[in-house]
């Protein structure tokens, strides 16, 4: 990934330019000052999706503040819920300073901080909590940003946090892997490799989903869950035939073509994806 390159180089940097800080605070200074990302909209994209946000090397090297934990996993639930977990702030700089706290979730009602301003001496940390619960809410990802501007500082913290409210019944589904060839009239395993995850994002290892063919002489040798290594994770294993065949996954929002391509002798197969029908 190009991100590691980048990553490693900027915390060289900032290693440099401020020697003798605790590993948690490099990582933290990295981290928390990185900027959030928005869609072409101007809405933030899901935490899950763009993580702490974009990397701002200038932010990392100026700010006198780090923070721990860097990001709030609050775990999940089935919609009710009550959750209190404390931020400490720890002041880098050799002056005193104070800190505004402020929750800017991306959907849901936003958590409670206490307290919302955060006095640091020189050199010393202290805490605050965010208290959030909820009761009966739909599934989905609930997710934000807790913003810290600290007094003339020019650039703010953003804490990511995230709390997923599932169901465990199957939302999504996603191609991991495929296999591009095979002969026809043979067993093709792991012909394809999918997941399945919930309206949480959260893996689903509970239904086994059924793949049956929409079209086509092919056939289906079986699925098999492989998420006792892959959470969420299924095999596909197929018997192709000459021609097309389409396989479909019922109830998923993906299909798949397995076909022979006519122009050609070779008796192998090419498969494609495809966009279908939402989940129901």
């Amino acid at each position: 990934s190009l991100s590691t390159p980048l990553v490693t180089g900027a915390m060289a940097t900032l290693l440099g330019q401020r020697p003798g800080l605790d590993p948690r605070h490099l990582r933290s200074l990295l981290i928390n000052t990185a900027t959030p990302i928005a869609d072409a909209d101007g809405k933030r994209l899901p935490v899950m999706k763009q993580g702490a946000g974009r990397l701002h090397l200038d932010a990392a090297l100026a700010s006198p503040v780090a923070v721990y934990p860097t990001s709030l996993h609050l775990g999940s639930s089935g919609g009710d819920f009550t959750i209190e977990k404390g931020v400490r702030l720890t002041n880098l700089s050799p002056v005193d300073t104070a800190c505004n706290v402020i929750a800017e979730p991306r959907n849901g009602l936003a958590p409670v901080l206490e307290p919302e301003r955060v006095s640091l001496a020189a050199g010393a940390a202290d805490w605050f909590l965010l208290k959030w619960s909820g009761t009966a809410w739909a599934p989905g990802q609930y997710d934000g940003h807790l913003r810290v501007q600290c007094d003339g500082a020019e650039y703010p913290l953003s804490i990511p946090y995230w709390h997923g409210v599932t169901n465990g019944n199957p939302a999504a589904i996603k191609i991991a892997t495929s296999i591009p060839t095979g002969k026809v009239g043979e067993t093709l395993n792991y012909a394809a490799q999918f997941r399945l995850t919930d309206a949480a994002g959260l893996p689903v290892d509970s239904a086994k989903p059924m793949v049956t063919v929409k079209s086509g002489a092919g056939t289906v040798v079986g699925v098999t869950s492989q998420g006792s290594v892959f959470p969420g994770i299924y095999a596909v294993h197929v018997r192709p035939a000459a021609g097309a065949t389409t396989l479909r996954s019922k109830g998923s929002s993906r299909w798949w073509t397995c076909a022979t391509p006519s122009r050609s002798r070779r008796r192998s197969i090419q498969r494609r994806f495809r966009l279908s029908e939402p989940m129901s």
